[in-house]
């Protein structure tokens, strides 16, 4: 977001509300599992809006990668 308006000043938030927000997404999803998260975007995927992911598991089935773009 810096890049896009050449300063931080500009962008709106201050770095406490930065640290805020993650420290309550963590808390959000800390029982969250991979499963939820790749249902998260097959729905987002279904919506359209040119959205596409892929994902790769490891041989224990856990999450090891993720890539998406809209086109």
């Amino acid at each position: 977001m810096k890049e896009q308006v050449c300063r931080h000043e500009s962008i709106g938030y201050t770095q406490k509300d930065l640290q805020n927000y993650h420290r309550d997404l963590k808390a959000l999803i800390k029982d969250a599992n991979a499963d939820m998260f790749i249902d998260v975007l097959k729905n987002k995927k279904e919506v359209g809006l040119g959205f596409f992911f892929d994902y790769q598991v490891d041989k224990n089935s856990r999450l090891k990668k993720v890539s998406g773009q809209t086109i």
